[in-house]
């Protein structure tokens, strides 16, 4: 039996699906203890775009965006589970992203690719945004 993967843009999420998301967070430590189903709620709703991926019914990966409503827009909390990696769900996640950015007006998508990242991303169509750099407030969790 063959694995198919099946991608679906959200914009509310059931318990089940809530807790997988949750895990996922976790398995890229971007969950803490204190953070509960109303903050991933707050998160998908408040998304310009929230996609997920399942195969097979388990949920594999996950994707996001935020954005002004118009014209800016930054990809975040790509996330694969590690079992399911190097057989291009992320890359398609980033794809429908872009894709879906550019269908509501977007023509500014831009990210933070982590440390290791990098040339997952620069596949991707994404180059280094010269004459930048990514900044962060003193008081904020990373």
């Amino acid at each position: 039996m063959g694995t198919s993967v099946k991608y679906t843009f959200i914009k509310a999420a059931d318990e089940k699906l809530s807790n997988d998301i949750i895990e996922l967070y976790r398995a890229q430590g971007w969950w803490d203890k204190g953070d509960s189903l109303e903050k991933l709620a707050r998160i998908i709703t408040g998304s310009a775009v929230f996609i997920t991926a399942h195969e097979n019914g388990i949920l594999a990966g996950m994707a996001r965006a935020i954005g002004d409503g118009t014209s800016d827009a930054y990809i975040q909390d790509v996330a694969v589970l590690k079992g399911k990696r190097g057989r291009g769900i992320g890359s398609e996640l980033v794809r429908k992203t872009k894709e879906k950015l550019e269908e509501l007006g977007y023509t500014w998508i831009g990210l933070i690719a982590q440390d290791g990242t990098f040339h997952f991303y620069e596949k991707n169509h994404f180059r280094v945004l010269q004459n930048a750099s990514p900044m962060i407030s003193e008081n904020s969790h990373v």
